[in-house]
């Protein structure tokens, strides 16, 4: 990736960190009750949170949980491709053995 593709990561990453301060400054007075109820058991935070906090912490939370089952996936590919690559130099070893001609 050459210097454009970098330039281009870069203003995409200043321009989303602009729009989320923009975002969290203007809605920092708007607050919500959180509250689950499960039926057997309710939870309820004692005092209301800022929105902005909560869409972060959303968002957050999704990025680390993404992150984590990809890294998982890919560690389960990489065992999956050593596999492949030994059962290949086996079959390629053994081929060499074979003494028919």
């Amino acid at each position: 990736m050459g210097n454009t593709g970098r330039w281009l990561k870069l203003i995409v990453l200043v321009l989303a960190a602009a729009f989320l301060a923009l975002f969290t400054i203007q809605n920092l007075g708007r607050t919500s009750d959180l509250s689950i109820n499960l039926w057997l058991v309710a939870y309820k935070l004692k005092t209301p949170q800022p929105i902005p906090y909560m869409l972060l912490f959303a968002f957050g939370s999704g990025l680390l949980l993404a992150g984590f089952l990809g890294t998982i996936n890919r560690m389960g590919l990489l065992r999956r491709l050593r596999e492949v690559e030994r059962d290949a130099a086996r079959a390629s070893f053994s081929a060499q053995d074979d003494d028919w001609t």
